[in-house]
């Protein structure tokens, strides 16, 4: 188990790049919206040689992104042919390049990575096992929309074409040359996403989590590589196809429908994610998704205060060890956070004015962590210091009950709060059932005795912090079949599945 208890661990803050042109910036301010600030570091540099390595790295769990953002000019010298060649090796060509030599670098010097060109911040995120990382290559070509819409029409995305295949985007290769198509660079170096000025917000600002969006770029690169796609009118309508597509699993996929009868490989047109994005059902989602961003909030606030080495209580000497606890929050998916949001707002509202209150959450899935969270209130009496001390005291005391009540517990996020709405400040622990001693468990069951914890008792006047439990919130999958829609939903909003997170 982890004790939060000890506050004399430094911590370096971070100062991290905020782009070096207006399209770095714009990109950096969407990736800490999607993956968070924690995970998302721009202008990577090598002591090397002491030059830049990438535009933006993401690292996550085994997932690392790695992106290449090129804003050119196209020209217009009333040579479209000449034009599109121009641009399409500077912006892209050019940019595939430096995205295969940033993975090259990445695995071949993984501890020698720095936040700035002087070289004296290191990369503060650990590296997965490079032989079993996941990379993702992220090529934004900007410049082309504005003249591909005069010529193509529609929303000025590029079209994506994976029959086309190195030099055969170039109008010389007379491979049935048309502008404004893209495919595959080389697809012996690793496939490479390439997003434009119109689909990069449209993309990442749709799979706005971490796990949603590397999700979706693995599902897409193997249907591509199956090859089940012939061309798609924009990486938009290459979206709004997945997102419209539900597997087996209840799952967004690529899977062809079977009204498609044996064609096993699709022509995406244009039109496809404007008609999703006016759809009323979606139009519902986003707007049920809205609580989802409170949980959103709440990783963000504690991201920024661990950057900044301003955390009330650290339990942890480095960014490294750190962000390993905070993964657990970090990895929901949209969906998922929509019910742990919910569930949290809902539990904000309880606020007792005179004794903690608790709840918890148990997994969805074996591999998803316990929740605790705890409303504390202040005494009367006592400072600030004494107050977060017995609120931290009490989060990490309860996260040790839970493991002893939850015997397969493995891993138990605590996350306790006051009963004032402003300002409100937050205490993160997390606790790791897997090294569960019998030391533990005596003292376990000596907690859960004198303080009544996962008891409905409540005998302790308020100036001594009652603990008062409530049942614990059990979920069940949110994803539902006909038969389900009618009854409540597991988010404890009261409503109807069908009516809320369904």
């Amino acid at each position: 188990m982890n004790d939060n208890a000890d506050t004399n661990r430094n911590v370096t803050p971070i100062q991290k790049s905020e782009g070096l042109t207006a399209a770095e910036g714009h990109l950096k301010r969407l990736c800490d919206s999607s993956f968070l600030s924690l995970w998302s570091y721009p202008n990577i540099y090598c002591d090397k040689d002491h030059k830049e390595v990438c535009d933006l790295l993401v690292v996550f769990q085994e997932h690392i992104i790695i992106f290449s953002d090129k804003d050119c000019l196209f020209p217009n010298t009333g040579d479209l042919a000449l034009d599109w060649n121009r641009w399409f090796k500077k912006a892209i060509d050019k940019s595939a390049r430096q995205l295969w030599g940033a993975e090259r670098r990445i695995k071949d010097y993984p501890g020698r990575l720095f936040l700035e060109a002087h070289c004296t911040q290191p990369f503060p995120i650990e590296l997965p096992d490079l032989e079993k990382a996941k990379f993702h290559r992220i090529l934004i070509a900007h410049g082309a929309s504005e003249r591909c819409s005069e010529v193509l029409g529609g929303s000025g995305s590029l079209v994506i074409s994976p029959q086309r295949i190195g030099d055969m985007h170039y109008s010389s290769s007379g491979e049935e040359w048309r502008p404004f198509m893209v495919g595959q660079i080389d697809p012996t170096k690793g496939y490479i996403h390439i997003f434009d000025d119109t689909s990069l917000d449209i993309v990442m600002r749709t799979l706005d989590t971490i796990t949603d969006f590397v999700t979706y770029l693995t599902r897409k690169e193997l249907f591509i590589q199956n090859g089940n796609l012939i061309s798609a009118a924009g990486e938009e309508n290459l979206l709004a196809f997945y997102l419209q597509n539900i597997d087996e699993d209840d799952n967004y996929s690529f899977t062809i429908p079977k009204k498609y009868g044996n064609h096993r490989a699709l022509v995406l047109l244009e039109d496809l994610w404007e008609g999703l994005a006016d759809n009323n059902e979606y139009k519902m989602q986003i707007e049920l998704n809205k609580v989802s961003y409170k949980w959103d909030q709440l990783i963000e606030h504690l991201n920024l205060s661990i950057l900044s080495g301003t955390q009330y209580y650290k339990n942890y000497s480095t960014i490294a060890q750190a962000e390993k606890s905070m993964r657990f929050l970090a990895r929901e998916p949209r969906l998922r956070r929509r019910m742990l949001a919910q569930v949290f707002t809902d539990f904000l509202k309880k606020a007792p004015s005179s004794v903690p209150l608790t709840r918890v959450l148990t997994p969805l899935l074996p591999e998803d962590p316990y929740y605790v969270f705890v409303l504390f209130p202040r005494s009367e009496n006592g400072t600030e210091e004494e107050y977060r001390k017995a609120r931290l005291s009490f989060l990490n005391n309860f996260c040790l009950v839970t493991k002893l009540v939850y015997p397969a517990a493995l891993d138990i996020i605590g996350i306790a709060t006051g009963t004032e709405p402003t300002p409100r400040s937050e205490d993160f622990g997390y606790a790791d059932g897997r090294n569960w001693t019998e030391e533990m468990r005596t003292q376990a069951e000596k907690i859960q005795k004198e303080l009544n914890f996962y008891t409905n008792t409540t005998s302790f006047p308020a100036s001594d912090l009652i603990r008062l439990t409530e049942n614990p919130l059990k979920t069940s999958t949110l994803l539902m079949k006909g038969r389900d829609r009618n009854k409540l939903c597991p988010c404890g909003s009261g409503k109807k599945r069908k009516k809320c997170c369904g």
